[in-house]
């Protein structure tokens, strides 16, 4: 075994799917850069980079909690010696 929580793995699978939602939203505002400079409008593609962004906002919340779990976790030690 890793020797990791629960909450620790799912946080690093947080962390993996983050980096990867960003990498996705990075390539895709980079297309559509290029395409509104030559004039081209997609404005589907528009509305599917605002849904990944909203997405990935959701996903760092996400995250946010997760972590505070695994810091109470390893705080509660710290707390029971008062």
């Amino acid at each position: 075994m890793d020797g990791l929580s629960d909450e620790e793995r799912e946080l690093q699978v947080a962390n993996r799917y983050i980096e990867e939602a960003q990498q996705r939203i990075a390539i895709l505002d980079e297309r559509l850069q290029r395409e509104r400079a030559t004039g081209v409008s997609r404005p589907e593609a528009e509305k599917l980079l605002r849904i990944m962004r909203d997405v990935l906002e959701t996903m760092i919340e996400h995250r946010r909690i997760v972590d505070e779990e695994v810091r109470s976790k390893h705080r509660w030690p710290l707390n029971d010696r008062h």
